[in-house]
C-alpha cells in the first residue's frame, strides 16, 4: 500500500521469504462417476488453511524438523508459488535445510518487478542524522538508503501477558516475555491443567484461524463438561510444548 503513493520504497528483510497469495488455488483429479468427460476440479482455499490442511494420515505431532523435512515444506511452497519469485530480483530463498519463511501478498513481487520497491537482504543496525541506513548485508546498497524520510518497524508483535495476568499465574505457564514464537508452555498450546477455567486462542506460532477454531473448540468442550483430558495425556502434551520451544 506504501508503494502506491510513496516516491519508492526500501523492503529490508533478515531472510528471503517465500510470498504466496492470501488464495491458493489447488487442482485435484474428479473421482466421481458423473465427471466423465472432465478430469479435474479447482479447490480455493485461503493461505492458512492450504499450508495447514493434512494431506496424509496424523503420524504424531512433529516437534523438531530435519532437514529432509525442510526440504520437503520448500518443495511444496514452491510449488505454489510458481515461477514468477524465481526470476524476480527477489529471488527465492537458498538454504532449505532450514524452516521455510512465510510471507502472503498478492502484489509484493509485482511490485519488485516493476521496481517501486527495492527488496534488500539484511538487517537495519541504525540511521545516521541525515536520514541515510546503516545496514548490515552483503548487497549493493549505494542506491537505495539515502535520503529516506520514513522508517516503518515491522518487528511482529510481543506477547503482553504481563500486564492483566498475575505473576503466580504467569509462573506456571513459564511465561516468557521475549519469545514471540510460543511464549507459554500449554497443553495442545491452547490449556494448563493447574489452571482449568483458563484457556488460550491464537497464541499457536501465528492467528491461523484454522488452528483458533480447534482452540476454541477444544476450551469449549473442556469447561463445559463434554470432555475430559486424563493426568497422563495433559503431562505428555505439556512435555510436547517444551520441546516445542
Amino acid at each position: 500500500d506504501v508503494s502506491k503513493s510513496a516516491a519508492r520504497v526500501v523492503s529490508i528483510v533478515p531472510s528471503i521469504p517465500w510470498v504466496i497469495p492470501r488464495w491458493i488455488y489447488k487442482f485435484h483429479p474428479l473421482l466421481s462417476p458423473e465427471s466423465v468427460g472432465s478430469t479435474k476440479t479447482i479447490t480455493i482455499l485461503p493461505s492458512d488453511l492450504a499450508l495447514y490442511q493434512r494431506t496424509q494420515p496424523f503420524q504424531g505431532e512433529v516437534t523438531e524438523l530435519t532437514p529432509e523435512m525442510c526440504q520437503e515444506r520448500h518443495q511444496y511452497v514452491q510449488s505454489l508459488v510458481g515461477r514468477k519469485q524465481r526470476s524476480s530480483p527477489l529471488g527465492e530463498p537458498t538454504n532449505w535445510n532450514e524452516p521455510t519463511i512465510i510471507a502472503i501478498s498478492d502484489e509484493y513481487v509485482d511490485l519488485v518487478n516493476e521496481e517501486k520497491i527495492k527488496a534488500i537482504q539484511g538487517r537495519l543496525v541504525g540511521i545516521d542524522d541525515d536520514g541515510r541506513l546503516q545496514l548490515d548485508t552483503t548487497a549493493d546498497t549505494s542506491d537505495a538508503l539515502s535520503d529516506i524520510d520514513y522508517v516503518i518497524c515491522a518487528t511482529g508483535y510481543k506477547p503482553n501477558l504481563h500486564n492483566f495476568l498475575s505473576s503466580e499465574i504467569l509462573s506456571k505457564l513459564d511465561y516468557d516475555q521475549e519469545d514471540k514464537f510460543s511464549p507459554l508452555t500449554l497443553a495442545y498450546n491452547t490449556l494448563h491443567p493447574s489452571l482449568p477455567n483458563l484457556a488460550f486462542c491464537g497464541l499457536y506460532k501465528g492467528p491461523y484461524m484454522g488452528v483458533m477454531d480447534l482452540q476454541a473448540q477444544l476450551a469449549a468442550k473442556l469447561m463445559s463438561g463434554s470432555l475430559s483430558i486424563e493426568d497422563e495425556a495433559y503431562k505428555s502434551a505439556l512435555k510436547t510444548s517444551e520441546t516445542m520451544r
